[in-house]
C-alpha cells in the first residue's frame, strides 16, 4: 500500500475555504510526523496527507503555479524522505 494512498489530487476540488487545524490536531500531526520519522509510520503518514495536502494545494494553486498536484505530491514525497531529520 503506498503512503499517497490516503490522499489524492482529484478529490481536492475547491481552492478556497479551508480551516487551520485545531491545537489538538495540530499535536496530533506533530506527533504523526516523529512517526513517520522514527517508525517509517504509513499510517502516520496517511494522517498527514489527509490532513496537510488539501491545504497545500490550496496555497499552491492560488499562486498559479502550473501543475499544483506534482508540487503537492513532491512536497509530501519530501516529508516521508525526510521526517527523520526534522526536529
Amino acid at each position: 500500500l503506498s503512503p499517497f494512498a490516503a490522499w489524492s489530487p482529484a478529490r481536492v476540488t475547491s481552492d478556497v475555504g479551508y480551516t487551520l487545524p485545531s491545537r489538538a490536531m495540530g499535536a496530533d500531526l506533530s506527533h504523526a510526523l516523529v512517526q513517520v520519522g522514527e517508525r517509517r509510520d504509513k499510517a502516520a503518514f496517511s494522517l498527514l496527507c489527509r490532513e496537510l495536502a488539501p491545504r497545500l494545494m490550496v496555497f499552491v494553486r492560488a499562486r498559479g503555479v502550473p501543475d499544483p498536484e506534482s508540487v503537492v505530491q513532491e512536497v509530501m514525497l519530501t516529508v516521508w524522505r525526510k521526517a527523520s531529520t526534522y526536529d
